[in-house]
């Protein structure tokens, strides 16, 4: 008997047979929608990736990090599968089935129904995304790129590396929510935008981006990763929770106190005394540095 996901698997195969003119139509419909990009390019190009599990507002947090690292929207492409989903035609009819369905009941098995069209509809988008990556890339434009953090072989192994090659900046951006706040947004995105995970899968690529996180933070080619608090109205500012290349951290924040995320809370509180070692350590050399120079020792 096939799994979920092997049927889906199956299924995609099936769905995603979109012509080349019809994939080079919906690239070049995404490309030119995004504000006429090719007007201008920036100078020292910056890759974005909004990094953590559906509903974790990683989209909402947009506004926010365009301000503090002043990105100008003429010159960034938002690597959107969502986005990019809604253009294709048979994607969309299935949303706005979706969407139906799921005022009508919001019960588990439209959940899990939805929840497989969309993982269908999500395969077929992330073929285009690809495209549009490569194209931000070549073209040295800021990218804007969301991943759930579920494994990070493609951003280590291929993007990463082309990334520094071609001069970026890189960043990644964790929102940390608490899962009964992550349950509350599904069902919300679920009845307004059609598109929906079962809270037991969410929860799963929750503990998996708190566990992979680590390999970005001790990653010595990110120089800036910033965890924050996001577990809010949405109408507030995030608070930061890690900073990694500021060196700052700060544990207490509520929303650590969540037991579903357990893993990210031990791996930080490990962080901290890290950095707490690493600071006395350096601070002795320094005064034995001090002790030498005024003994007149060291010349």
């Amino acid at each position: 008997m096939q799994t979920v996901d092997e049927e889906i698997n199956k299924m995609t195969l099936n769905y995603s047979t979109l012509s080349d003119p019809e994939k080079n139509s919906i690239f070049e419909e995404y490309i030119n929608s995004l504000n006429e990009l090719q007007k201008k390019k920036p100078n020292n190009p910056k890759c974005i990736f909004l990094y953590g599990p559906p509903a974790s507002g990683k989209s909402s947090m947009l506004t926010f990090l365009k301000k503090e690292l002043e990105i100008d929207d003429e010159i960034t492409i938002e690597q959107n599968v969502d986005a990019i989903i809604s253009r294709i035609p048979r994607a969309k009819r299935k949303i706005e089935d979706c969407k139906k369905k799921l005022n009508e009941d919001y019960s588990r098995s439209n959940i899990l129904n939805c929840r497989k069209d969309y993982l269908i509809n999500r395969n077929v988008g992330n073929d285009l995304s690809k495209k549009v990556f490569d194209y931000s890339i070549e073209n040295n434009y800021n990218i804007i790129s969301e991943t759930m953090g579920v494994s990070l072989v493609v951003i280590n192994k291929f993007l990463i590396p082309k990334l520094i090659e071609k001069g970026y900046s890189i960043y990644v951006y964790y929102p940390i929510v608490s899962f009964d706040r992550i349950k509350r947004r599904l069902e919300s995105r679920g009845k307004y935008e059609g598109r929906t995970f079962d809270h037991n899968d969410v929860l799963n690529f929750s503990k998996l981006a708190q566990k992979n996180i680590k390999d970005l933070i001790i990653n010595k080619n990110i120089k800036n990763v910033l965890l924050y608090d996001n577990d809010n109205d949405q109408k507030k500012d995030p608070l930061v929770i890690l900073d990694v290349k500021n060196n700052e951290i700060d544990i207490n924040s509520d929303v650590l106190k969540d037991p579903n995320l357990e893993i990210l809370y031990d791996y930080l509180k490990e962080y901290e005394n890290e950095m707490r070692a690493g600071s006395a350590r350096r601070t002795r050399r320094q005064r034995r540095t001090r002790r030498y120079s005024s003994n007149g020792l060291g010349r």
